[in-house]
């Protein structure tokens, strides 16, 4: 499935030089993108290389978590189907969320 989102070498975060919009194990798959669109460019493609193969991504399994400062609600469809925005996910057998952090001043 590399194949699928390794290409947009432009969405996706930069860590150390590079561009990392994907993070794969077994059979999962988390994208990553900086904004709706490019997060939809990225399931687009990986649902049309998944039915190359054969494959289906199930948009009932599929969630969309946001990180941002404001409470910001995306739009984002697998297969024509929107898919449900949540504030944590689990993926590797451990939960993850976003919890925003307060700065204090001295």
């Amino acid at each position: 499935m590399r194949e699928s989102v390794d290409e947009f070498s432009w969405i996706g975060i930069t860590m150390s030089g590079r561009t990392i919009n994907n993070l794969r194990y077994a059979d999962d798959i988390v994208l990553i993108a900086t904004s709706q669109e490019g997060l939809q460019t990225l399931i687009d493609k990986l649902s049309t290389v998944s039915h190359e193969y054969g494959l289906e991504i199930n948009a009932k399994k599929t969630k969309v978590l946001v990180a941002s400062k404001d409470a910001t609600v995306v739009q984002v469809t697998c297969n024509n189907r929107p898919l449900e925005q949540v504030q944590s996910f689990r993926y590797s057998s451990q939960t993850h969320a976003i919890v925003e952090r307060k700065s204090r001043r001295a």
